[in-house]
C-alpha cells in the first residue's frame, strides 16, 4: 500500500471548478489534485492589463481545490457507518502473536518518525518552475502558496501558451506534493508492512 492510497480511496473521480472574482479566470482541478487546466477568457488582458493575474490564477485555484475538498468530505461522510470496522479477509499476517507483537512494535516507532519527517518536509518552502522561470510555484506548510509570472513573457505570450505552462507548472507542484508521504513511507518499512496487511492480496 502507498501512502496515498491513505485517502485517495474516498476521493471523488470528477473535476472541480473554481474562478476569480471577475469570472475571467477559470481553474479546473481533478479528483486526485494532480492535473490543473487554467482557462483565460476573452478580455482579461484589457481588465487588468496582465496586472495581478498571478493572484487570480491563485484565487481561482483556491476555489477548484476547496469544491474538491467539500465533495471529498461529503462522500467521506457518506461511506461512513457507525459498525463499519476495517477487516480484510485475503490480508497477509504474521504468523506467530509474538511476531505480530514485535512487528507493531517496530511500526509504532516508524510512525513517530514518518510523522515528524512529513512535518518537516510539509513546513519547507519549495518552488515549483518553468523553463525559463516563466511561470514559479511556490508551496508553504503543504499548500499552494504563490504563483509568479514573468513579466516580460507574460506581456508577449499568447493566451495558450500563458494556459498551458501555468497548468503544467501547478500540476507539477501538486505531484510533488503527493509524493511526500510515498517518499517517506519508503524510508518506513515496518510501518510500510503493517499497511501492507490491512490490504487485500487483490488490491496489491
Amino acid at each position: 500500500m502507498q501512502a496515498s492510497d491513505l485517502s485517495g480511496a474516498l476521493i471523488p473521480a470528477a473535476r472541480y471548478l473554481g474562478r476569480d472574482t471577475s469570472g475571467l479566470v477559470r481553474v479546473e482541478v481533478d479528483g486526485a489534485a494532480r492535473h490543473v487546466v487554467v482557462t483565460l477568457e476573452d478580455g482579461w488582458r484589457r481588465a487588468d492589463a496582465g496586472h495581478g493575474l498571478s493572484d487570480a490564477i491563485l484565487t481561482a485555484f483556491t476555489a477548484a481545490t476547496t469544491a474538491r475538498l467539500v465533495a471529498w468530505a461529503e462522500q467521506a461522510a457518506d461511506h461512513r457507518r457507525p459498525d463499519d470496522a476495517p477487516t480484510s479477509q485475503h490480508a497477509k499476517k504474521p504468523d506467530a502473536p509474538s511476531e505480530t507483537f514485535a512487528l507493531l512494535s517496530r511500526a509504532w516507532s516508524d510512525l513517530h518518525e514518518y510523522r515528524h519527517r512529513l512535518t518537516q518536509l510539509h513546513a519547507a518552502t519549495t518552488t515549483t518552475a518553468a523553463p525559463g522561470r516563466t511561470v514559479v510555484v511556490t508551496v508553504r506548510a503543504g499548500q499552494i502558496a504563490g504563483i509568479e509570472l514573468e513579466p516580460g513573457w507574460l506581456r508577449t505570450a499568447g493566451d495558450t501558451e500563458i494556459e498551458r505552462l501555468t497548468g503544467r507548472t501547478l500540476s507539477a507542484a501538486l505531484g510533488e506534493l503527493a509524493r511526500i508521504p510515498e517518499r517517506v513511507l519508503a524510508s518506513c518499512p515496518d510501518l510500510r508492512a503493517v499497511l501492507a496487511m490491512q490490504q487485500p492480496e487483490t488490491d496489491r
